[in-house]
């Protein structure tokens, strides 16, 4: 699993751009150092067939793994939501006891919650070391009140489920993921398609055909993006953080925002600089074939 690992630990927006950078680059290289391919019906169909055999294979290797990677998100999400509500349970419980220790215990779990996102960081079946010892020190806390047999029994109900939900928290982030296998199927088949669709006969309106294989190459690596981000480190978090900060009567950041409209700024970037490549080698083609025209002109 050394590929899903080192793609797990990527930020937001190294994610959008693996995604969407290596199709671009294969477009690239292909245009600039593309030779007249042959045009025969023969050939043009059997290249038809490529693009079907490419398009099925890759949507149905990307469609099956994101939705892999969403179950496995959902089970985060809820086992996130659970814990949360745990404590919320466990703070009305001790309520009923003693309303200072509620107070501190909301405290309490505010941290816990806090250091619990370090699982996603340092995953292990256990869990970090902070948190643990922290839900350790509210469970002693707790066990100390004045409570009768009943309010007891609550209060330790509550307390099982938050030790429940972590359980089921830390088997979510140790899902299995994407096999390597997959990944390094997806970006093969990705990098085929955008250069099969980047080697294809010239048209007659060169602008518009360098437009048409520039949107190409970016509709694959769009279709990539939730693939990668789905798998990120920083997604997983961003789900347990929109729960979490409800608890600590936290906001949330806007760096979900800043994020979106950098990777606006590098999308638009590719794209332009993509399409300012292609068209500059496709001018300088046409220059050096126009003399060689009038030349032929003058001969007849």
């Amino acid at each position: 699993m050394i590929i899903e690992n080192a793609l797990y630990l990527l930020p937001t927006w190294a994610s959008i751009a693996i995604a969407l950078l290596p199709p671009m680059v294969v477009i690239i290289g292909v245009r600039l150092f593309r030779r007249s391919p042959l045009a025969d019906s023969a050939t043009l169909a059997m290249r038809a067939t490529l693009y079907a055999l490419l398009s099925t294979a890759f949507a149905f290797s990307v469609t099956f793994s994101v939705n892999t990677l969403w179950s496995q998100n959902t089970q985060v999400y809820d086992a996130a939501t659970n814990m949360a509500q745990a404590g919320f349970s466990l703070a009305e419980a001790v309520d009923e006891v003693d309303d200072k220790a509620a107070s501190e215990l909301i405290a309490e779990f505010s941290t816990f919650l806090e250091q619990v996102k370090a699982d996603s960081k340092d995953i292990s079946i256990g869990g970090a070391e902070l948190p643990t010892k922290t839900l350790q020190g509210i469970h002693a806390k707790v066990s100390q009140l004045s409570a009768d047999p009943d309010q007891a029994k609550r209060i330790e109900a509550a307390f099982e489920e938050i030790v429940t939900a972590r359980q089921a928290w830390l088997r979510a982030l140790n899902s299995p993921g994407i096999p390597d296998v997959i990944w390094l199927n997806i970006a093969l088949l990705g990098l085929i398609f955008a250069g099969v669709i980047a080697a294809a006969p010239p048209g007659k309106s060169q602008r518009y055909e360098t437009g048409v294989v520039a949107m190409s190459g970016l509709v694959i690596g769009f279709f990539q993006i939730p693939l990668y981000v789905l798998n990120s480190q920083a997604f997983v978090l961003t789900l347990a953080s929109d729960i979490f900060d409800e608890f600590t009567d936290q906001y949330p950041s806007n760096r979900g925002l800043v994020t979106g409209f950098v990777s606006f700024i590098v999308i638009g970037g590719i794209f332009i600089g993509t399409m300012f490549l292609i068209r500059r080698h496709q001018t300088h083609e046409e220059s050096q074939s126009e003399p060689t025209g009038a030349l032929d002109a003058e001969a007849d």
